[in-house]
């Protein structure tokens, strides 16, 4: 995040004792750093994902859902961010270790890359949005 971005306060609501929440508003491509997005879908808003509170009626806060994409490198982004501590605490519940057939996805995946592309990924690999880095893990031992 740049400095030039502006912190937005989430709707939410003070009488079902919900706690303030954040995101902040991107202003610039989050790849190339463009300032010229274009918002093009509007989804309103919705809580977060893969949040299960224990009471099915319990109001959570909801974030909006605009969609921008930049006119430079294309890349098609939210333009508000919801803080990590927020989307990955304490009672997050997805890893992909968790799941055995992603794990086995995963064990084939990079096998099938370190076929193809041995004395590259040798060299440099990057796992880009890993969650808790199970793809990236099985490079290492393959």
């Amino acid at each position: 995040m740049t400095t030039d971005e502006t912190s937005r306060v989430v709707t939410v609501d003070p009488d079902d004792g919900l706690r303030t929440a954040f995101t902040v508003r991107r202003d610039r491509c989050g790849a190339c750093g463009d300032t010229d997005l274009q918002p093009f879908l509007d989804l309103g808003e919705s809580p977060l994902a893969d949040s299960f509170p224990a009471d099915p009626g319990e109001a959570q806060p909801r974030y909006p859902l605009q969609v921008a994409v930049c006119p430079t490198c294309w890349l098609v982004q939210l333009l508000d961010v919801v803080p990590d501590h927020l989307l990955f605490g304490v009672d997050y519940g997805f890893h992909s270790s968790s799941s055995p057939s992603l794990r086995d996805y995963h064990t084939r995946y990079a096998g099938e890359l370190l076929a193809e592309f041995r004395d590259r990924a040798e060299r440099l690999t990057v796992e880009v949005a890993c969650n808790d880095g199970d793809l990236l893990s099985r490079f290492a031992v393959a």
